[in-house]
């Protein structure tokens, strides 16, 4: 019995090595990948405000070309109604030509909301991805911590038992050296009797 008893220490005390061994890597891996999980999502953000950025600056080239363009149809009616002797600043081809800036003017704002819609579209994804990388890496950070805690328990338990099997283990060795003591001396008085005074009690 003692034997198993110090096999199963032995075993035990393994384990729980091992115990602990196994929840430092899983909780390393659980923390890289929430790290590498935070990594990505920042990368998905910068791209996102980079699209932000561009989409501002897209609308914009877009509507100071619309700007262009009225102007350049403000610029062809003014030579075309002073070509047939209307005068260009005042009456129907002043309206002429404030209905034309009033439109282009419609145009090149409406360009400019579409591309502030569009970049707004784009940070909010980017505060989204910046948000997602940060839970993840909280969550990576806990589950690591959970892990090695859960880990330790275990090893602990596993040293536990480790010590109560050695505990057991020299109990039983100490009891074996006194069946070991009783029986040389019942054999000792066998072969010599205590008439003859030779008793180890004696």
């Amino acid at each position: 019995m003692s034997n198993a008893n110090a096999l199963m220490a032995g075993i035990s005390g393994s384990s729980a090595f091992i115990e602990m061994g196994s929840a430092f890597s899983q909780a390393q891996a659980l923390r890289t990948r929430g790290d590498i999980a935070k990594k990505v999502s920042d990368q998905n953000a910068k791209m996102a405000e980079f699209q932000a950025e561009d989409a501002i600056a897209r609308g914009e080239k877009t509507a100071s070309r619309s700007d262009a363009a009225t102007q350049k149809l403000i610029g062809a009616q003014r030579a075309a109604l002073a070509a047939q002797g209307i005068f260009v600043d005042s009456g129907s081809g002043l309206d002429a030509q404030v209905e034309a800036g009033r439109i282009g003017a419609e145009d090149a704002a409406t360009i400019r909301i579409n591309a502030f819609r569009e970049a707004l579209g784009f940070k909010s994804q980017a505060i989204n991805s910046r948000f997602e990388g940060e839970i993840a890496k909280i969550s990576g950070e806990q589950d690591s911590r959970n892990t090695l805690l859960s880990g330790g328990l275990r090893a602990t338990g596993r040293l536990l038992d480790a010590g109560k099997y050695y505990s057991e283990y020299k109990k039983d060795k100490l009891n074996s050296y006194g069946d070991n003591s009783n029986n040389f001396n019942t054999s000792f008085e066998k072969i010599y009797p205590k008439n003859y005074g030779l008793s180890l009690g004696q």
